[in-house]
């Protein structure tokens, strides 16, 4: 009796140490996801793109509501008969403009995404590569971390190979 409660503990005892210096060799860290995005060289050039094309987007725009403004008060001023005439006219334009904000937003929207999607598997390829050179098995965004010790945060490493060129 003595001897298998000898036995058993030996085996927990075994199996507790084993799995404590199995935990131990393993190497973890944590980056702050976001901030690499935000600061990421390749994000903030394609920002500046997206900028001219919205404001690119946004001067079309104008024109399209001032040629529509412009019909609207000329209708004002004309007789009713004039008006059903022209009605047609200030409607198309209205539904063009309509349409040109619809496609804009579209494209610049899909544009984006692509972007973007390019831009975290940039990032994530990266990550990686430092994580394979650096031994880490395991590497976490903080967003997902209750609590994180600062010592074991990769972020500003991360952004120098990122930003380097």
């Amino acid at each position: 009796m003595k001897l298998k409660r000898v036995l058993g503990f030996v085996l927990v005892l075994t199996l507790v140490l084993g799995t404590t210096f199995a935990y131990a060799e393993t190497k973890v860290a944590y980056l702050d996801l976001g901030k690499i995005f935000d600061a990421y060289k390749k994000t903030k050039e394609y920002d500046q793109v997206l900028a001219e094309k919205e404001k690119s987007y946004g001067e079309e725009r104008e024109k399209k509501i001032t040629k529509v403004r412009g019909l609207q008060e000329s209708l004002e001023v004309l007789s009713d008969a004039e008006k059903e005439e022209k009605k047609p006219e200030l409607e198309s334009e209205i539904k063009e403009l309509q349409e040109f904000d619809r496609n804009q937003q579209e494209v610049l929207g899909k544009e984006r995404n692509e972007r973007v999607k390019e831009i975290f598997d940039d990032i994530k390829k990266n990550i990686a590569e430092y994580a394979q050179n650096n031994d880490y098995e395991i590497v976490f965004d903080s967003r997902a971390l209750v609590y994180e010790n600062k010592d074991l945060d990769i972020t500003s490493e991360v952004l120098k190979i990122l930003n380097q060129d």
